[in-house]
């Protein structure tokens, strides 16, 4: 599903309960089957509003005592993009147990891993984590589509149970700033963006920023998806 497709129909969703319907067969496609949703404010679970994933993993999880070894989530509280958690030993050290874990759970049916973080405001973050049943050999090439899906589903449910949280200011943003996210969209890194329309990293870092305030956006993937439901991104 295209990601203009799943903003439409997430948006248009009546209860939590179809919007994750959406985002399931959507990451689906992707080839992740297991998906779990933690809603975190520092070092606490403050809730698991999704969880689909193989029977009896959560109870084996927490009897296993693995929450205590577990590299994920504390990860999420610093990094910023998605990440694989086959490559969590590059970013940090791993001991003998925590690389045991891993394989642990490919033979419980989450396998091939990939961790989503979104951070809100006062240390608030919303931790997505995707995994398969079985290998998964072609998740890296969806990254950053799954990673946008990600993006729209939580933007999607906050707004689902907050229907009185306001009306939303009427937002602009400069040509420059349009273009800047569209390339955001594609991938590209301020420097990549720098080098396509021949202005200086630091510029394009600047109008990324600015759009990314004005949109209210805690990061450029959630700035592209708010630009998107504003109908500001055109694609």
């Amino acid at each position: 599903m295209r990601v203009d497709d799943f903003i439409d129909a997430t948006n248009r969703a009546a209860t939590p309960e179809a919007l994750a319907d959406l985002f399931r067969a959507a990451i689906g496609r992707a080839g992740y089957d297991n998906v779990i949703m933690a809603e975190v404010c520092g070092s606490d679970i403050l809730g698991l509003p999704l969880l689909h994933c193989p029977d009896g993993y959560p109870e084996y999880y927490f009897d296993s005592r693995f929450h205590l070894i577990d590299p994920v989530l504390p990860l999420a509280m610093t990094t910023r993009g998605p990440y694989h958690w086959a490559d969590i030993g590059r970013q940090m050290p791993l001991t003998r147990e925590q690389q045991s874990f891993f394989d642990d759970c490919v033979g419980a049916g989450v396998a091939d891993g990939l961790t989503v973080p979104i951070h809100g405001p006062r240390g608030a973050t919303t931790v997505i984590s995707l995994s398969s049943r079985d290998r998964n050999p072609d998740g890296r090439h969806f990254t950053a589509h799954v990673h946008l899906l990600s993006v729209q589903y939580s933007l999607a449910r906050w707004r689902l149970l907050n229907p009185d949280a306001g009306l939303e200011r009427p937002v602009i943003l400069s040509p420059r700033e349009r273009e800047c996210l569209r390339w955001c969209k594609a991938g590209k890194s301020a420097w990549d963006i720098s080098q396509i329309l021949g202005i200086s990293e630091r510029t394009a870092q600047f109008h990324i920023s600015n759009a990314m305030a004005k949109l209210g956006a805690s990061s450029r993937i959630a700035a592209v998806v708010i630009a998107i439901q504003h109908g500001l991104l055109g694609l």
